[in-house]
């Protein structure tokens, strides 16, 4: 491993990852290690966007983090293999944080984005959403 470190210099690099780049961090990766929480931010929101979802990078930690008080946590997922892969391509290079957050108006957009992925979203939060009003149609595409 030390040699693939020195080899690649993953840490560092600002270019693309190669083909052997990503084989060697998709097997450093375990998915039991990532929790996708789905949920509501508690302050208003300057963009009027109300729903959350957190990617927990380290959810095994004991302890609560302050920033998680802005959140109320619905429910939860396992992380799916195509959103270990986007995580890779975009996220992962000079960016280690606890918390990855996408925020959404519209919880039509977010299932989506989650079937994109390969994800289902839980209905008991889709059922909230609707519940609360953030539900309606959403431009799949731009029409000129």
């Amino acid at each position: 491993m030390d040699q693939f470190k020195k080899e690649f210099n993953l840490w560092n690099k600002t270019e693309p990852y190669t083909v052997d780049e990503i084989k060697f961090l998709k097997s450093q990766i375990k998915k039991k290690n990532y929790v996708v929480k789905y949920g509501f931010y508690n302050k208003e929101s300057a963009m009027k966007k109300q729903i959350a979802v957190i990617f927990d990078l380290m959810p095994n930690l004991g302890r609560k983090t302050g920033v998680e008080n802005n959140w109320e946590i619905i429910s939860t997922r396992k992380i799916t293999d195509k959103e270990i892969e986007e995580f890779i391509t975009f996220y992962f290079r000079n960016s280690f944080k606890r918390f990855l957050v996408f925020y959404y108006k519209n919880v039509d957009k977010l299932i989506f984005d989650d079937m994109r992925l390969n994800a289902e979203t839980p209905n008991k939060f889709i059922e909230q959403c609707r519940k609360k009003g953030y539900s309606g149609t959403f431009q799949l595409k731009l029409e000129y």
